[in-house]
C-alpha cells in the first residue's frame, strides 16, 4: 500500500519523540543496568527507523514504475467486480480477481489497488488491513447509485453490532 508523505512525516514525528524520550531518560539514568537496557532499547529504534525507510524507498521506486491508472477506470473496476463478483476480499484476493476478470497482468493490477487506496480505499473498509471493502469504497466515492446500494446491501448485509453496554462485565467500574 502506498504511503502519503502526510504519513510519512507523521511517522518520523513519532520516531523522532520516540528515541527523544529515550535518549533523555539514558541521560538522566544513574543505574547501569537501566541505561544499558534503554541504550539497547535506543539501537533497536534506530535500527527499525532504517529498515522503515528502506521500506518506503522501495514503495517509492514500485510506485514510479507503477502503470497510471484513471479514476474512471477505478470506478469501472469497483462496479464490474462488486456486481459480477463480491464486497470482501484480501489484498491477495483482489490481485487475483482483477487479473481474471480484466486480464491484465500483475503490475497493472497492483496499480489499480494502489490508485484506489490513493482513493481512500483503506478508510472505507471496517476490517482493513485483513479484507477491503469494495461496496464501501464505491458508496463513499459514489460510484454506485441510491439504488444500487440499497440492492447490493441487501446482498451482502453489514454484521449487526449490540449497542448495549449495560450487562458488558468489561466495561464495570474499578473500585
Amino acid at each position: 500500500m502506498p504511503v502519503s508523505w502526510k504519513n510519512r512525516a507523521t511517522y518520523g514525528k513519532l520516531l523522532k519523540k520516540v528515541i527523544a524520550r529515550q535518549v533523555k531518560r539514558y541521560e538522566n539514568c544513574t543505574d547501569d543496568d537501566i541505561a544499558t537496557k534503554i541504550a539497547a532499547n535506543i539501537g533497536y529504534l534506530t535500527d527499525k527507523i532504517n529498515n522503515i525507510i528502506k521500506h518506503l524507498e522501495e514503495l517509492d521506486s514500485k510506485s514510479s514504475s507503477c502503470i497510471q491508472i484513471s479514476e474512471e477506470q477505478v470506478k469501472e473496476i469497483t462496479r464490474k467486480l462488486i456486481f459480477v463478483g463480491g464486497n470482501q476480499y484480501t489484498e491477495t484476493e483482489f490481485l487475483a480477481t482483477v487479473i481474471a476478470r480484466t486480464k491484465c497482468d500483475k503490475a497493472t493490477a497492483q496499480s489499480i489497488l494502489y490508485k484506489m487506496f490513493d482513493l481512500g480505499l483503506g478508510l472505507a473498509s471496517d476490517n482493513f488491513p485483513h479484507k477491503i471493502s469494495l461496496l464501501g469504497f464505491a458508496i463513499m466515492r459514489d460510484y454506485i447509485t441510491e439504488e444500487e446500494s440499497f440492492q447490493l446491501l441487501n446482498k451482502f448485509p453489514i454484521p449487526e453490532t449490540s449497542t448495549d453496554v449495560s450487562n458488558d462485565k468489561s466495561l464495570k467500574r474499578c473500585n
